[in-house]
């Protein structure tokens, strides 16, 4: 290093140091407003109290943005403008206003005079350091990036924008692709922000308006999750405002893929972002992985919408027998026609299944009443067909043209009515509380509850695919992944539960009888006596009109979602509704894409978003991660299957190289192992298909698909499983395997070449191919 390089490295240490030191100052007079406003005695008074709890929270956030630069570097860059006429300063649209030189960090620090030590990265003048080059230099004469590991400066790398302007500057151009050096390096098991190599093609994304839906297509590599995230950030820090009430969703594909990405977030100094799953969006439901393509496609289908409508629909039926419910020595007997007249007007009401059922009660109310008042006067003129009569019955009858004390027995009535089981019987044949789970449990456990809503667009052959063997309740339903939409889609149309107290009849009747729903379809006949077995235990809700239901949808401002070209229809209408705003941005790959009802292009997925709105499709094009030479031969997998579709461009000429490994079935694993125990330093990653994870686990001495597999040097994992991750060395194993869908047959499927391609792209140094089967034709010569 020169002495010139040697005192700018210095110089910019100096400026790193007084910053630390200012963020330190910052810190403990943030923490000393916090305990004095923690100390203080609101005497009382509302709003001081309130203004207190304030105080509080936001010194609380202030400290939660001060501790960001203590795992991460604070600086990282340095913006130097060319000069510029001082009236300038004034003009709120010059994005050079302020001294020519601003350092950029993680975040805003100011000095005791305020004027700024470090710019926060997502500020407007901050623009120009990411999307500047030579063509444009947007008033940008040279950018420095600072290479630092936590307080220390280690490196200096410089680019010139504008050279006679850095030359009259005196400027000094120093160190070595800053972008470069960040992708070489090894692997953690976590991913790392970018805040400090984002470029101009990212930025443009990261910083794109806020309403609207913005789609992300981008290949392996190319950053497009790590870009999500940065938006995210950026978009907090410019819209707070209209944020902060009901915040952003970050929705991915697994639980592991939330734990690889989550320190993102808070290294860029956002906490309050809520990340989920599909299946974390629902209350608690245990799945145990995903159901077969076939009937993943039927799941996914949007015509299972209406299906859950008419499923719902045939819960709401008019009773099919007499019913006679006792009171005050009557038996007051409910027809079918009178309830058909109950369940057609409510059907026309607006709400769901669940709270128009306080209409269906308010009904039988009324006409059981009507029945019992015309009951007494018929018993006051002589005519009660034989039954008991009397001064008792007349007088009540005299009393019942008094509006209170008619109000006054109609309670009396419903209060005891209600307690009898024929009662019971009747709200739970005609309109019963439902919940999704019982719903879905009902409906895919008998083919006639299937067959009766099944709509236009789904075969008989569909309808068997969703039909499953009845398990004991709905709390013992083994789900599957492909179910959660399905589940949020039946808790729209059944609504909240009531906060009522089920509990089993002391007579133990029971409410609800499967045989007597498959008589009123005329199916009965057509299937086993396990299917008219009783669709749920005893049950009975003491329902009271006014209380509170139990929340479940939550809705956000903002939803990111990524991986989601696997998002099938019903996927997505579950995410529009948690979208009012249809405020999103969605990430993914159609070349990485192997669920049965995956879009072949961005446009199909408009007409299941909210409000219709044009999609804004932007693409990454540039591959940061992958080596040339991998994403090479890996674009030749995907030409297979997606001709259409341009990979990206690798930035990186070569990594490790790749190697091909035959081996013999019998020494397969040892080959795989001897591979792995020749690896240099960083992550491995060992991909191969689900049949043989057994007995490569055994031969390296690893779990396959561990918990913990990202604190792990070297992984065995699934295909599925290393979806979105990235490691220093992979290793494919059987790569005609995993092209055919590890099943009977020899010949790759689009979804499995799909997989492979995903597969192949996960290194960012050395990829081997090891296999005792014939490579895929496409791999065929490979070296």
């Amino acid at each position: 290093m020169t002495d010139l390089a040697r005192a700018e490295l210095e110089a910019e240490q100096a400026h790193v140091d007084r910053a630390y030191t200012r963020l330190e100052e910052l810190r403990v007079a943030a923490e000393r407003l916090a305990r004095q406003a923690l100390a203080d005695d609101p005497g009382g008074h509302g709003q001081m109290f309130l203004d207190r709890e304030e105080l509080i929270h936001s010194q609380e956030r202030r400290l939660a943005d001060l501790h960001v630069g203590d795992d991460q570097p604070l600086v990282f860059g340095r913006m130097d403008f060319d000069s510029y006429d001082s009236d300038a300063a004034g003009d709120e649209n010059d994005s050079r206003v302020g001294p020519m030189s601003h350092h950029i960090g993680r975040i805003g620090v100011h000095d005791a005079d305020h004027e700024p030590l470090v710019v926060d990265w997502r500020a407007p003048i901050a623009e120009s350091f990411y999307r500047a080059t030579a063509a444009d230099p947007m008033g940008l004469v040279r950018r420095r990036h600072l290479i630092c590991r936590g307080r220390r400066v280690l490196a200096l790398d410089d680019e010139l924008l504008d050279g006679v302007a850095a030359e009259d500057a005196g400027l000094l151009l120093v160190g070595e692709a800053a972008l470069l050096a960040a992708v070489d390096r090894e692997r953690t098991g976590r991913m790392s922000d970018i805040v400090a190599t984002i470029q101009a093609e990212q930025d443009l994304i990261v910083r794109s308006q806020l309403a609207g839906v913005h789609v992300v297509q981008g290949g392996p590599g190319t950053g497009k999750t790590a870009v999500a995230l940065h938006r995210v950030a950026y978009l907090l820090y410019t819209h707070r405002l209209q944020l902060q009430d009901h915040g952003v969703l970050v929705v991915g594909p697994s639980p592991l893929f939330l734990r690889y990405v989550e320190r993102v977030l808070p290294s860029l100094g956002e906490e309050a972002v809520t990340m989920a799953t599909l299946a974390g969006l629902v209350p608690p439901t245990r799945t145990t992985g995903h159901d077969t393509p076939a009937v993943a496609r039927v799941k996914g289908s949007p015509e299972m919408a209406t299906l859950l409508a008419n499923a719902v629909s045939d819960r709401e039926r008019p009773l099919s027998r007499v019913i006679g419910i006792p009171y005050g020595g009557h038996v007051l007997r409910l027809t079918p026609g009178m309830t058909r007249s109950i369940v057609d007007r409510v059907r026309r009401r607006r709400g769901t299944h669940n709270e128009r059922r306080a209409s269906v009660e308010r009904s039988i109310h009324t006409t059981l009443f009507r029945i019992w008042a015309k009951r007494m006067a018929k018993a006051q003129s002589g005519h009660d067909d034989g039954e008991q009569g009397g001064g008792a019955h007349s007088s009540t009858a005299d009393r019942l043209s008094d509006p209170a004390f008619r109000n006054e027995a109609r309670d009396d009535m419903v209060a005891a009515i209600r307690r009898t089981p024929e009662y019971r019987e009747v709200l739970e044949r005609i309109w019963p509380l439902l919940t999704p789970h019982e719903l879905l449990h009902d409906l895919f456990g008998s083919r006639a509850l299937l067959r009766s809503a099944t709509p236009d667009g789904l075969t008989s052959d569909d309808v068997a695919r969703l039909h499953r063997e009845r398990s004991a309740s709905a709390s013992r339903v083994r789900w599957t992944i492909e179910d959660i939409p399905l589940i949020d889609e039946a808790q729209v149309l059944v609504g909240d539960m009531p906060r009522a107290r089920r509990q089993e009849d002391a007579d133990g009747w029971t409410d609800f009888n499967m045989s007597q729903l498959a008589d009123d379809l005329d199916a009965a006949s057509e299937f086993a006596d396990r299917e008219l077995a009783l669709v749920r235990d005893s049950r009975w809700d003491v329902y009271e009109e006014e209380e509170e239901l139990t929340p479940w949808t939550r809705t956000w401002a903002h939803v990111v979602v990524d991986e989601a070209q696997e998002l099938a229809p019903m996927a997505w209408r579950m995410l529009a509704r948690r979208c009012p705003r249809a405020s999103m941005t969605i990430v993914g790959d159609l070349g990485q894409a192997s669920s049965p009802l995956a879009p072949s292009r961005w446009s199909d997925i408009d007409a299941h978003l909210p409000g219709r709105y044009d999609l804004e499709i932007r693409e990454l094009t540039i591959n940061y991660r992958t080596p040339a030479d991998i994403m090479s031969l890996a674009a030749k997998v995907l030409a297979e299957v997606a001709p259409d579709l341009t990979p990206p461009r690798s930035v990186r000429p070569t990594g490790r190289g790749i190697d091909v490994v035959p081996s013999r079935p019998d020494t397969l694993a040892s080959s795989v192992a001897s591979i792995v125990g020749d690896a240099e330093a960083g992550t491995v990653a060992v991909i191969a298909p689900p049949s043989l994870l057994g007995s490569l686990s055994e031969a390296l001495e690893v779990e396959a698909d561990p918990a913990d597999l990202l604190d792990r040097r070297v992984v065995l994992l699934s295909p599925e499983t290393a979806k979105g991750l990235e490691f220093d060395d992979v290793v494919v194993v059987e790569p005609a395997l995993i092209a055919s869908g590890d099943g009977p047959g020899d010949d790759p499927t689009p979804a499995g070449m799909r997989t492979l391609y995903v597969s192949m792209t996960r290194p960012t140094q050395r990829l081997a191919l090891v296999h005792a089967l014939p490579l895929p034709p496409v791999l065929r010569g490979a070296r």
